[in-house]
């Protein structure tokens, strides 16, 4: 049952409701669907008569919450786009949030408006990217001359590379990655409370028994490589190019707030899975690796040896409560200059 205590803590704090800008409010997420737990987010949709897409975060009584507004005037190209980039988040909102703030009466509206955009477009199967291919190969490769723990490194950034690649070609909805197992193990949960369309049971078995780190890593692996049409035996005669990033010179720019925070949610569930002992755990950690191995040029830059020398003693320790520690130290070494407050902030 949803906590109506809390929420009405939350509207005191933010005064969401009050707001005369504030067309729309609607609580969505676990704690409406009661798939939460003691760490789950409050959190909370709003279409505002204000022209900026916000995103805000704070804890109230214990609780993590989190507000995203949409200016009224684009959420219609909004639904769009999402539509079209296969992500449902808005349709579950819309579908299964609790609307407690409707002042136009048009949530109704856009929900109709979702309706008709699945009744009337049908999205083509798209062909596997050249990018995917290219980094599928040459990560495979790396996997193929790895040892100890390094192999679950490229493991793991092949999981993702296959699960976006398999994704985008049937035109499934998008699902962040950590929370690839809950959902796939829970396929209920997947279609009624987050609304979406996911793959057969065929490609879900074989990506769980992937992980989950059921069996050979190498055939499991080549058996996900057939569901992309990806020829694992074929020499590829691409050049590898390489990725330079600059530094961005402005360290309060929004784009690279946004990312830090995102990529602190991302280590603090990587931590929850670890401490849980959850299947997923070792992909996660992995994963997570590599993760902020690709975002520390762009978002960083500086001392780029040492940042790799830590990945490598990271990718080598096994403890939990070590797995943790490195975890929190590589996102430190980038994010200190930002001093954003994951716990409190705007953007």
């Amino acid at each position: 049952m949803f906590d109506e205590e809390l929420f009405a803590r939350y509207c005191e704090e933010t005064g969401v409701l009050e707001d005369e800008n504030n067309l729309v409010v609607i609580v969505y997420g676990s704690r409406v669907t009661g798939q939460n737990n003691e760490n789950s987010d409050l959190d909370v949709f709003i279409v505002s008569k204000i022209n900026k897409k916000v995103e805000k975060e704070q804890i109230i009584d214990g609780v993590p919450t989190q507000t995203r507004i949409f200016p009224y005037n684009t959420l219609s190209d909004e639904i769009k786009n999402r539509f079209w980039d296969c992500n449902a988040y808005l349709e579950a909102v819309f579908e299964t949030g609790i609307v407690k703030k409707d002042t136009l009466r048009i949530v109704d509206l856009f929900k109709a408006e979702i309706q008709l955009l699945k009744a009337n477009h049908v999205k083509p199967k798209e062909e596997l990217p050249e990018v995917a291919i290219e980094e599928i190969y040459f990560n495979f490769e790396d996997y193929k001359n790895a040892v100890g723990n390094e192999k679950k490194f490229y493991y793991s950034k092949l999981l993702d590379w296959v699960f976006l690649a398999y994704h985008y070609i049937h035109q499934y909805s998008y699902v962040e990655i950590l929370k690839v197992y809950r959902l796939y193990t829970n396929i209920s949960s997947a279609t009624d409370h987050y609304r979406l369309e996911v793959a057969p049971c065929d490609f879900r078995q074989a990506f769980l028994d992937a992980l989950t780190f059921v069996g050979d890593m190498e055939e499991n692996l080549k058996k996900l490589f057939e569901f992309i049409g990806f020829d694992w035996k074929k020499q590829y005669s691409f050049y590898r190019k390489k990725e330079h990033y600059s530094r961005l010179i402005n360290f309060k720019s929004n784009r690279n707030m946004r990312e830090l925070s995102y990529l602190n949610w991302q280590v603090c569930k990587t931590e929850d899975l670890l401490l849980k002992n959850s299947k997923d755990a070792t992909f996660a950690y992995y994963w997570m690796l590599y993760k902020l191995k690709e975002y520390y040029p762009k978002l960083c830059g500086e001392d780029i040896n040492r940042f790799h020398m830590q990945i490598e003693t990271a990718i080598y320790t096994n403890d939990v409560n070590e797995r943790i520690y490195m975890l929190e130290e590589l996102l430190h070494l980038m994010d200190y200059k930002y001093e954003l407050d994951y716990d409190d902030y705007t953007l």
